[in-house]
Protein backbone atom coordinates (compact mmCIF):
# COMPACT_ATOMS: atom_id res chain seq x y z
CA UNK A 1 0.00 0.00 0.00
CA UNK A 2 2.83 2.69 0.89
CA UNK A 3 4.93 1.63 -2.41
CA UNK A 4 1.61 3.14 -4.24
CA UNK A 5 2.10 6.31 -2.75
CA UNK A 6 5.98 6.95 -3.04
CA UNK A 7 6.83 5.69 0.18
CA UNK A 8 10.08 3.58 0.17
CA UNK A 9 11.24 1.32 3.27
CA UNK A 10 13.50 3.03 5.67
CA UNK A 11 14.55 0.89 8.61
CA UNK A 12 13.44 -2.42 10.37
CA UNK A 13 12.73 -2.27 13.81
CA UNK A 14 14.06 -4.77 16.51
CA UNK A 15 14.90 -5.16 19.83
CA UNK A 16 18.00 -5.22 20.99
CA UNK A 17 19.27 -6.96 23.88
CA UNK A 18 17.70 -5.40 26.60
CA UNK A 19 14.18 -5.16 24.85
CA UNK A 20 14.71 -1.61 23.59
CA UNK A 21 13.38 -0.97 20.37
CA UNK A 22 15.89 0.13 17.82
CA UNK A 23 15.94 0.40 13.91
CA UNK A 24 18.54 -1.56 11.51
CA UNK A 25 19.13 -1.37 8.55
CA UNK A 26 18.33 2.70 7.81
CA UNK A 27 17.76 3.58 4.12
CA UNK A 28 19.84 6.56 2.63
CA UNK A 29 16.85 8.17 2.20
CA UNK A 30 15.90 7.92 6.08
CA UNK A 31 19.54 9.60 6.35
CA UNK A 32 18.98 13.02 4.27
CA UNK A 33 18.04 15.91 6.66
CA UNK A 34 14.36 17.13 4.87
CA UNK A 35 10.94 17.12 5.34
CA UNK A 36 8.37 14.25 5.15
CA UNK A 37 5.75 11.66 6.56
CA UNK A 38 6.80 8.25 8.12
CA UNK A 39 4.54 5.46 9.02
CA UNK A 40 5.22 2.53 11.08
CA UNK A 41 4.02 -0.91 8.91
CA UNK A 42 3.63 -4.30 10.82
CA UNK A 43 3.53 -7.25 8.94
CA UNK A 44 2.16 -10.51 10.00
CA UNK A 45 4.45 -13.62 10.49
CA UNK A 46 3.65 -14.69 6.64
CA UNK A 47 3.76 -11.11 5.27
CA UNK A 48 0.54 -11.26 3.93
CA UNK A 49 -1.15 -9.08 5.81
CA UNK A 50 -0.40 -5.34 6.60
CA UNK A 51 -1.50 -3.01 9.44
CA UNK A 52 -0.31 1.39 9.64
CA UNK A 53 0.60 1.66 12.87
CA UNK A 54 1.64 5.23 13.47
CA UNK A 55 1.75 8.17 10.91
CA UNK A 56 4.18 10.55 11.65
CA UNK A 57 5.80 13.85 10.37
CA UNK A 58 9.48 14.83 10.44
CA UNK A 59 11.53 17.90 9.76
CA UNK A 60 15.00 17.26 9.37
CA UNK A 61 14.98 13.08 8.62
CA UNK A 62 13.27 10.17 9.80
CA UNK A 63 16.58 8.65 11.77
CA UNK A 64 16.60 11.87 13.88
CA UNK A 65 13.09 12.08 14.31
CA UNK A 66 12.92 8.09 15.79
CA UNK A 67 15.55 8.97 17.93
CA UNK A 68 13.09 11.67 19.62
CA UNK A 69 10.53 8.86 19.39
CA UNK A 70 13.37 6.33 20.98
CA UNK A 71 13.63 9.12 23.66
CA UNK A 72 9.54 8.79 24.70
CA UNK A 73 10.02 5.24 24.76
CA UNK A 74 12.47 4.75 27.08
CA UNK A 75 10.01 6.38 29.74
CA UNK A 76 10.08 10.66 28.33
CA UNK A 77 6.45 10.28 27.89
CA UNK A 78 3.56 7.89 28.70
CA UNK A 79 2.21 7.73 24.76
CA UNK A 80 6.34 6.33 23.96
CA UNK A 81 6.11 4.29 26.57
CA UNK A 82 2.37 2.85 25.21
CA UNK A 83 3.54 2.76 21.67
CA UNK A 84 6.63 0.78 23.18
CA UNK A 85 4.80 -2.09 24.62
CA UNK A 86 2.18 -2.71 21.34
CA UNK A 87 5.26 -2.58 19.56
CA UNK A 88 7.28 -5.08 21.64
CA UNK A 89 4.39 -7.37 22.17
CA UNK A 90 3.69 -7.51 18.13
CA UNK A 91 7.67 -8.37 17.86
CA UNK A 92 7.87 -10.91 20.81
CA UNK A 93 4.20 -12.36 21.21
CA UNK A 94 2.47 -12.42 17.79
CA UNK A 95 5.60 -12.94 15.63
CA UNK A 96 5.21 -9.83 13.53
CA UNK A 97 8.09 -7.71 11.61
CA UNK A 98 7.53 -4.05 11.65
CA UNK A 99 9.10 -1.53 9.21
CA UNK A 100 9.75 2.52 8.79
CA UNK A 101 8.39 3.99 5.62
CA UNK A 102 8.70 6.93 4.30
CA UNK A 103 8.57 10.06 1.90
CA UNK A 104 9.68 13.39 1.23
CA UNK A 105 7.17 16.42 1.75
CA UNK A 106 7.29 19.12 -1.02
CA UNK A 107 9.61 22.36 -0.35
CA UNK A 108 9.51 25.33 -1.39
CA UNK A 109 10.80 29.13 -1.35
CA UNK A 110 8.03 31.64 -0.96
CA UNK A 111 8.86 36.24 -1.05
CA UNK A 112 5.97 37.86 0.60
CA UNK A 113 5.44 40.59 2.70
CA UNK A 114 5.35 39.98 6.43
CA UNK A 115 3.04 40.59 8.91
CA UNK A 116 4.86 44.34 9.06
CA UNK A 117 5.05 44.75 5.82
CA UNK A 118 8.57 43.53 4.97
CA UNK A 119 9.94 41.75 2.43
CA UNK A 120 10.68 38.31 2.96
CA UNK A 121 12.05 34.90 1.79
CA UNK A 122 11.44 31.34 3.65
CA UNK A 123 11.46 27.93 3.14
CA UNK A 124 8.08 26.38 2.96
CA UNK A 125 7.17 22.70 3.07
CA UNK A 126 3.83 20.38 3.23
CA UNK A 127 4.63 17.69 5.92
CA UNK A 128 1.63 18.98 8.36
CA UNK A 129 -0.46 19.08 5.72
CA UNK A 130 0.65 15.86 4.03
CA UNK A 131 0.23 13.93 7.61
CA UNK A 132 -2.89 14.76 8.60
CA UNK A 133 -3.64 13.66 4.61
CA UNK A 134 -1.68 10.17 5.25
CA UNK A 135 -3.61 9.80 8.19
CA UNK A 136 -7.21 9.94 6.39
CA UNK A 137 -6.00 7.69 4.14
CA UNK A 138 -4.84 5.10 6.39
CA UNK A 139 -8.35 5.52 8.38
CA UNK A 140 -10.26 4.92 5.09
CA UNK A 141 -7.80 2.19 4.09
CA UNK A 142 -8.12 0.25 6.83
CA UNK A 143 -11.34 1.17 8.54
CA UNK A 144 -9.83 3.17 11.57
CA UNK A 145 -7.18 5.36 12.70
CA UNK A 146 -3.63 4.09 12.89
CA UNK A 147 -3.94 2.37 16.17
CA UNK A 148 -0.43 3.93 17.94
CA UNK A 149 -1.55 7.84 16.59
CA UNK A 150 -3.21 10.18 19.16
CA UNK A 151 -5.83 12.81 18.26
CA UNK A 152 -4.17 15.05 16.01
CA UNK A 153 -1.47 13.50 14.18
CA UNK A 154 1.05 11.92 16.97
Amino acid sequence: MLSDFGFVHAGDFYLDSKRKINVTNWSKEALIACPGIYCWLAYNPTGSEEEVLYVGKYGKGVKKRFAEHRGGMSGGSASGVAKAETIKELIETHGQSVEIWNKRSVQFSKQYLNIVGNLQKEAFSTESLDEVEMIKQVTSDQGAPPRLNGTRGG
